[in-house]
């Protein structure tokens, strides 16, 4: 019987990504991904047809026209090139979307669980860790003048 053993070993640099250095003829300033190409024509696609949605364009006819047309740039931009930790995009997207929603709760998460903080750190018979505040004594203030009060011009 054979035992199987898990090998851990790096090989990310075996990765090959398919890149575009010009496009009939017409040189490109650095390498752009295939994937981003699609990236492009995909966030392209999605605006014009929510664009043309009766009721759901709204919010888009009130965006100026330059920022609707740099806008598939600048979201290609931040799927590709912002560092989201060897993740695909959306998956980095939708972890730190549910990270914030995690936090916004305030809730500790032990193994997917919820865990309820404690409520009171009371030791049975004994004082608890809650310090009570003491009470300050008001100093009585006296003003006094002394001398005799003259004017100058």
């Amino acid at each position: 019987m054979q035992q199987r053993k898990d090998m851990f070993v790096l090989n990310e640099f075996l990765k090959f990504e398919r890149k575009l250095y010009q496009f009939a003829g017409f040189k490109v300033g650095r390498p752009l991904k295939l994937k981003s190409i699609g990236y492009f024509f995909g966030i392209a696609a999605i605006m014009v047809v929510w664009y043309y949605i009766p009721v759901l364009n709204i919010p888009l006819k009130i965006i100026p026209s330059s920022l609707l047309i740099a806008a598939p740039f600048m979201l290609t931009y931040l799927l590709i090139d912002v560092g989201t930790e060897n993740r695909s995009p959306i998956k980095f997207a939708r972890s730190m979307f549910l990270y914030h929603m995690r936090k916004s709760k305030r809730v500790t998460y032990f193994k997917g669980m919820e865990l309820d903080r404690p409520k009171s750190y009371g030791f049975g018979g004994q004082l608890s860790t809650r310090e009570y505040r003491l009470r300050k004594k008001k100093k009585r203030t006296n003003y006094q003048f002394k001398g005799y009060m003259t004017m100058r011009d």
